[in-house]
Formats: structure tokens, sequence, C-alpha cells
């Protein structure tokens, strides 16, 4: 079963910036719609095995992080409601990944 997915402001805000400079740079919304569907299979594939973000207060309230591709996503669920909160989304710049 898949979870629902809940961003938070900011999180919907950064992703709604991206898909916009994809648009416009490529002047086609195609691959802007082919990136957030790649984003949201990733953050529907299997949530537990991403590791808890490493800083409190994050780590002991069950807040993940993954990587996915150049895309940076911290969240947690709630596997009653079957929700998935994204709290943060970040793209990370080719100088950022170099390290």
């Amino acid at each position: 079963d898949k979870y629902n997915i809940v961003y938070t402001n900011a999180a919907a805000n950064d992703i709604a910036e991206k898909f916009q400079y994809i648009t416009s740079v490529l002047h086609d919304r195609t691959p802007a719609e082919r990136w957030y569907a790649r984003l949201k299979d990733a953050i529907w594939h299997d949530l537990s095995e991403y590791p808890l973000y490493n800083e409190e207060p994050w780590h002991s309230k069950g807040v993940r992080l993954f990587i996915t591709r150049q895309d940076v996503v911290v969240y947690s669920t709630d596997k009653t409601a079957q929700t998935v909160y994204t709290v943060s989304y970040t793209h990370l710049r080719a100088h950022e990944t170099s390290q």
C-alpha cells in the first residue's frame, strides 16, 4: 500500500520552485513532470530503509533523510494513517555533491 504524502509549506514551495525552474529552462513541462514523478516514487519506496536523521531532536522523533539523484528529502511517517509528512526538500548543487 502506498502512503499519502503531505508536504509542509516550505517543502511544497521548494518543489514548486524546482518544477518551475525545470520548465522555464527547458521550455517544456514534460521533464519537470517526470522529475516530480521520480521524486514521489522515491518517497513511496520502502520508507523504513532510509536512515534516521542523525541530529536531535529529529533523531528521537523518527525523522528520516534520503538523497535521490540531486534531491534531499527529510520526512517522518505515520504508519497508522499511512501518511508521509515531508518536512523538507532541497536540491543539491554540483559543488555540494563533489565532496
